[in-house]
């Protein structure tokens, strides 16, 4: 091929590389911009490190290519597409790992535990539910030290 030829097409391959990387930026900016306009984007404020701009970036490319690859994100409630952001979101900052203990541990409740969790979530927040229980569990450990401190003979 002629090498002038074999440049012009290297060229136009670059150019339509550039096209379409600044059609899929386009198209996630437009997706996140959604997002925020329908309260369901996970984050509130702007990043204020560059780690934070990095993960949001990167959480940012990631949900845009799930959205875009399961055919019934969009169709879904606006319930559970915010879920389904505020677990990847996670997912990200803090590791897969945490949110599959959490979430491994209420799916291996009983049907009637669960029952009881949601009628509780329903009444009270997740995090005021965790404050409870860790009270409840700091008092308990403070009765079994004072057991030990007063009958056991060693």
């Amino acid at each position: 091929m002629d090498p002038r030829l074999s440049q012009s097409v290297e060229d136009a391959k670059d150019r339509l590389r550039d096209h379409f990387r600044a059609r899929a930026i386009e198209k996630q900016k437009t997706l996140v911009d959604e997002w925020k306009s329908e309260e369901i984007y996970p984050y509130a404020e702007d990043p204020a490190t560059p780690v934070q701009v990095v993960e949001r970036q990167v959480f940012e490319i990631v949900a845009v290519n799930v959205a875009t690859s399961l055919p019934d994100f969009q169709t879904q409630s606006q319930r559970n597409r915010k879920f389904q952001l505020r677990m990847l979101r996670q997912a990200i900052e803090r590791g897969p790992e945490e949110l599959q203990l959490i979430i491994g541990e209420v799916l291996e409740l009983g049907q009637r535990n669960q029952e009881e969790l949601a009628k509780l979530l329903k009444r009270t927040t997740l995090s005021a539910i965790i404050s409870a229980a860790k009270m409840v569990a700091d008092r308990l450990n403070f009765l079994d030290g004072l057991e030990a401190m007063l009958f056991d003979p060693t």
